[in-house]
């Protein structure tokens, strides 16, 4: 379960200063793709410990909160999400919620399954993915720090990811989060 808190904290890094992975300075949600899901809201964790208090924000979004618990101290990410559905698969779309001034917000994409009472959460933006990006040329991107950053339109985004961004080949290692109370 490291993967998804690390990745979590990690994403924190890639939001405060648009490197990563796979990341897009255009949303994937708009007002056609954007759906909710209740059974989403509350507290899960994983199997390191860390929480991910899970709120709805009363607009069809959520504020999400990541506690790092690693024994000695505790950090606190906050992201704000948007549920997007693209064909039969749900993604969040995650974004810092607190921006700072003059920074341009990045948005990384996690593929989410329910499996029974749990979550099954994967990063989309594996090397494979990366490399259909580079190779194609599209969507339109630019490199930062080895990995590009998606600057198409939210259409195009939502066209590309929807080809290739859901096949188990482009997405990362799976976590699976259990309702806190379990």
């Amino acid at each position: 379960m490291k993967i998804f808190c690390s990745t979590a904290f990690v994403l924190g890094a890639i939001l405060a200063t648009g490197c990563g992975k796979l990341t897009s300075v255009e949303p994937l949600a708009n007002k056609q793709n954007v759906v909710f899901d209740a059974t989403l809201v509350g507290q899960w964790t994983d199997e390191e410990g860390s929480i991910y208090i899970v709120r709805d924000t009363g607009s069809q979004s959520y504020e999400i909160d990541c506690v790092n618990k690693d024994g000695s101290r505790d950090e606190t990410m906050a992201l704000k999400a948007s549920l997007v559905q693209l064909g039969d698969q749900r993604v969040l779309d995650l974004s810092a919620r607190n921006e700072a001034a003059f920074s341009i917000t990045g948005h990384a994409f996690v593929r989410v399954v329910h499996v029974g009472d749990n979550l099954e959460v994967r990063f989309i933006g594996s090397d494979w993915l990366q490399d259909q990006i580079i190779h194609s040329g599209s969507p339109a991107y630019f490199m930062h720090e080895k990995h590009p950053v998606i600057t198409a339109s939210s259409g195009e985004l939502q066209a590309f990811l929807s080809t290739f961004g859901l096949s188990d080949a482009a997405l990362e290692e799976p976590a699976i989060l259990r309702p806190l109370d379990q």
